[in-house]
């Protein structure tokens, strides 16, 4: 994730210089670019279900939510305050 940053950070700074000087800016708008396409194909090849070897079941929601720790995190904490929230609702309907 830091050296696609720094990659983009870079490539938006030597778009911008190319531009001022009036010197071609077409290559480091191609490098900007392709920092997301690259990261798509990279997510659709470690996700994708079948190999040239052999077949490869597609991997649960939790199997993926292991390989992104801070997704995991966001998830339980969402699973928790989604909890309270019901555990509020639930009370109020109680007292009713």
């Amino acid at each position: 994730m830091g050296t696609s940053a720094l990659i983009f950070v870079g490539s938006l700074l030597g778009r911008s210089y190319a531009r001022k000087n009036n010197l071609p800016s077409i290559f480091f708008s191609i490098s900007a670019c392709m920092i997301p396409a690259c990261y798509m194909i990279a997510l659709n090849y470690k996700h994708r279900n079948f190999s040239l070897s052999h077949y490869r079941k597609r991997p649960t929601f939790h199997e993926i939510l292991d390989q992104y720790p801070v997704t995991r995190r966001a998830w339980k904490r969402a699973i928790i305050i989604r909890e309270q929230e019901m555990s509020e609702i639930r009370s109020k309907v109680k007292e009713l």
